[in-house]
Parts: structure tokens; sequence; C-alpha cells
């Protein structure tokens, strides 16, 4: 591959820090101009040879200490090899570790014009992106405050506004994600998979298998400074995870069985519905089409016991309502949802017609609610989202009305130990065998 395919190139790259047991030794060696020396070398990183292909994402995985956010950070230019080369091509938007690239002491939106300034980009031009970025970071009149007085949450909103809204060719990204709430997290995920389908190259450190699975198209393994593997993540992500687990058992005198909580029988379903009226608001809205001769008013999530959940345990009963006004005349609505996690992996779903409930045609100004009770899978632990959606036909052929996606996100914890994406629902039997008969002899 030619280095005009590349995006990012690294040839021998090390950081080498001086390390000094007090500060004084750092003016000794100064006075003594080399002939004496004061300090011990950390290498966080060591002769690393790396190519990223133009339009690649490429996860960098790795204990902490390995040296992947240092790798970061010289692909951003916050830091300098100390031996070896690096190239990088097109604009760099990095979102990396809390408080790198904002002045705390100036307001929001001046942080937002002088990082655009530092990346070449026009005030005028700025001046066009601002409204994009306000609206996906979502912080109000914080905007115009100083950013020392911002939380976490916040802060972490607009910094990846910006980096996503400067039209980077590069996105660097620091697990910075991990600490936005359940609603941006899912947000963020979507952009970075318009991003990839744009062709934008991608570089981010994480520690979630599941992240590096369904994002990257290549992974780089660093440990202890150097780049051990690089290549397919499948491969990678097995390797690292034995490697890691591996750590642990020796670490530990004995091999503990996993802690897991006893499962709770699944709730009675009530005679009556879980919700007394019709759903009126819907949390959240980050995608929204459809012809709108039918629109969602409002969703919501239940116990058996009727009460709203934003947490749930595998194998509890849930209630999930969807109220519809019809705003002109549908002849077969169809009324709906699906869940996927934070990734944006569509995991099940269903709608009224899978479920052999026929909704009959609707005339204008007409409210129904379709209410769906069902057992939540034995997931992974984490965040998923909701997608609504009402629609006008059959499931092979139908015209959407209204589609709402991640309107409403549930933290689930597993009460069974989960490997992979869900625990299978599954009854294991071990059959014994005499042994076989030996030959005569």
């Amino acid at each position: 591959m030619s280095s005009d395919e590349n995006a990012v190139v690294l040839e021998k790259v090390s950081k080498i820090y001086k390390l000094y047991d007090r500060p004084v030794d750092r003016l000794k060696e100064a006075l003594l101009r080399g002939r004496k020396s004061y300090h011990q070398e950390f290498w966080a990183l060591r002769d690393v040879d790396l190519c990223v292909p133009k339009g690649a994402t490429v996860a960098l995985i790795g204990v902490n200490g390995s040296g992947k956010s240092t790798l970061l950070q010289l692909v951003a230019g916050i830091l300098q090899p100390s031996t070896g080369a690096l190239r990088v091509r097109g604009r760099v938007a990095a979102l990396l570790e809390l408080g790198a690239g904002f002045n705390p002491e100036h307001t929001g939106r001046e942080n937002v014009y002088i990082n655009g300034a530092i990346l070449g980009i026009e005030h005028e031009e700025m001046k066009e992106r601002v409204d994009a970025i306000l609206r996906f970071a979502e912080i109000g009149d914080f905007i115009d405050r100083p950013v020392k007085t911002y939380s976490t949450g916040m802060y972490v909103r607009l910094a990846f506004a910006v980096a996503i809204n400067v039209d980077p060719e590069v996105l660097l990204i620091d697990e910075a994600l991990s600490v936005g709430d359940m609603y941006f997290q899912h947000r963020c995920l979507n952009k970075i998979n318009e991003l990839q389908a744009r062709g934008k190259t991608i570089l981010f450190v994480s520690h979630d298998p599941a992240f590096v699975l369904t994002l990257a198209s290549k992974a780089a393994w660093i440990h202890e400074g150097r780049l051990l593997q690089y290549g397919p993540p499948e491969r990678i992500v097995t390797d690292y995870m034995a490697m890691v687990i591996s750590r642990e058992l020796r670490e530990r005198r004995s091999a503990e069985a996993y802690p897991v909580a006893a499962a709770a029988p699944p709730s009675e379903p009530r005679g009556e519905s879980p919700a007394e009226s019709m759903e009126a608001t819907i949390p959240n809205v980050d995608v929204r089409i459809g012809n709108r001769d039918a629109e969602i008013l409002g969703v919501g999530l239940y116990d058996a016991q009727g009460q709203r959940v934003n947490s749930a345990a595998g194998g509890q009963i849930i209630f999930t309502r969807i109220s519809v006004l019809f705003q002109r005349e549908v002849q077969r609505p169809i009324i709906g949802f699906l869940i996927k996690n934070r990734l944006g992996l569509y995991l099940t779903g269903t709608n009224t017609l899978m479920e052999g409930c026929v909704i009959g045609p609707q005339t204008k100004g007409n409210i129904c609610s379709a209410e769906f009770r069902f057992e939540l899978p034995q997931l992974a632990i984490g965040n998923y989202s909701f997608t609504f959606a009402v629609s006008d036909g059959t499931l092979e052929d139908f015209a959407l009305c209204d589609w709402v996606g991640n309107a409403y996100v549930l933290e689930v914890i597993p009460t069974q130990l989960v490997h992979g994406l869900m625990r299978l629902s599954c009854q294991a039997e071990v059959k014994r065998h005499p042994p076989p008969a030996l030959p005569k002899a």
C-alpha cells in the first residue's frame, strides 16, 4: 500500500520520559551537562511501526499504562516522538482525556471558535457550524458560561460535538464517551457509524471487547509500549482477553466462581394494564422520520406492578406502551419496537402484526395505544435503547408513518453470567457411555 493510501504512519516511533526521584535532581543533571545522570528512563512507547489506511477504524487495546493514550497524543500532535517518524494526512480532531483542548476560563462558545482556529477553520465558517454543535451537545445556556463551571458530562458533550463538526479526516477518541449519559452514548455511536460511512479514519482506545468487535476494522494491541499485534479484531481481541483472564487467574490464589445473584422468578402479570392512561411524552428523540400520517405521542416502559422502569434484570417481565395519534386515515396500522445495544446493533423487536394483534382502519383524530408484555432476555450488562415505530401496510410492503430512534434507554443488569450479547436459554445434559471394548490380543 502506498503512503498516499495511509492516513497515519508511524515508523519506529518511541516516546521516552525522564523520571527523577526529586526535583533537585533535574537541576543537578542540567548543571553537570550530562556528565552524571540522576534520572531513570521510562519508555511509554518503543519502536512502534503502524500504518492506518484511509477510512479504517482502528481500535487500540491493552492494559492501563501500556501506551495507548500516548500514541493518540502523538498522532494528535500534543506530544512529539523522542525518536522515529510520524506522518498524518488530513485534518485531525481529537477527543482525548478530560481537560485537553479547552481553556477552562473561556466560555464554551469561545472554546468552539478557538478549536476551529487551531484546526485552520475561518471564523465565519465556524460560525456556520455552531448551530449544529449546539444541537448535538444540548448544554443550553451553559455554552456562554466558562468551561470550568461545566460538569464532566457537559464537557464531553461539547468536546465530542466540536470534534465531529469540524469535518475531520482523522478522529481520535480516548474512551471519553464512557462518561456521557446513556442517551448521549447511543447518539455518539450513531454519529461514529455515520463518519465511517463517509470514509473517515478513526482511532479509538477501548477496553470493551464488544465495542472493538462491532466498530473496528483493525485492532492494535499495545503492551508495555510495544506494538504486540496488529490485524483482524476478532483474533486480537481473543488473544488479548485470554491474556487478561490468565493474568487475573495467576494473581488470585484460587479461582473463584463468578458471583451471580439468584434469578428472581418472573412476576405474574397483573389483570390490568401497567399504565392507566395513554402515553404523552417521548424521553429522547435522536432520529425521527416518516410521513406522519400517524404520529407517536408517547412511550413508556413498566414493570409488572405498573411502575416506570429505567433499569431491569434479565428474566424480568416488562410492559412497553406506545400511544399513537392518527393525523390521516390509515388502513392497516402496524405499531412496534426494536431493541439495540449501545453499539447500534439491533438485537430483537416485534410489532402488533407479528404478534397476531391486527389493528383495524383508523380515521383522522383517532388515538390508540399498543401494549407489549415480554420477558427481558438475559442480556449482557449495559444500556439498551428502544426505537418505536408505526407504519401502514404489511410486513413486506409498508409506508413508514413515524420512526423515533433512541427514544428510551434501559439499563440491563444480568442475574446470570452472560457470554457474548445474551445468554442462551438452554438445558444441558451429560450422558455417560461404557468404555469401548479393547481388542483381543
